[in-house]
């Protein structure tokens, strides 16, 4: 009995714990909303957020390179390579349209796996009643208990 008690006393505070409400602070009434910074002073520490180089850096390549000819057929040819390629997905994009647009043809509900089942279930059952009619020693029938005198 102290044991069941000290286990409904932890229960008890334990979901006094969980459902209880944190402690919270509230404003007072008629309180405006105010950000902890207004948007200029965020906009203007967020101004210089990015990567600086760090000063007095030392190139890698130290010594002057020529630089040569344009050449200019490279840029012609990945330009038509791309063209041919937006075109190539175009072409994908419309082909995949059209295939979403065609009736796609209904899936028939497996009737037949919900007989299986249902079979499987009747036969383990029927496989179960008769190992446990044959393994399984029957209960003794319930007689009349005698009432013991005390001493």
């Amino acid at each position: 009995m102290k044991i069941m008690k000290k286990n409904l006393v932890a229960m008890i505070a334990v979901f006094a714990v969980q459902f209880s409400f944190g402690i919270n602070e509230d404003r007072p009434e008629g309180a405006a909303w105010q950000p902890e910074q207004s948007a200029e002073a965020l906009a203007s520490q967020q101004a210089y957020q990015g990567r600086i180089d760090q000063s007095g850096r030392i190139p890698i390549r130290a010594e002057e390179r020529e630089t040569g000819p344009m050449n200019n057929e490279k840029a012609a040819t990945s330009a038509l390579t791309a063209a041919a390629r937006r075109e190539a997905a175009t072409k994908n994009l419309v082909a995949a349209e059209s295939r979403r647009k065609q009736p796609v043809p209904q899936k028939r509900s497996p009737w037949w796996f919900a007989i299986l089942l249902v079979g499987i279930g009747v036969i383990g059952y029927a496989g179960a009643k008769d190992w446990m009619s044959k393994n399984v020693p029957t209960m003794p029938e319930a007689t009349k208990r005698r009432r013991k005198k005390p001493f």
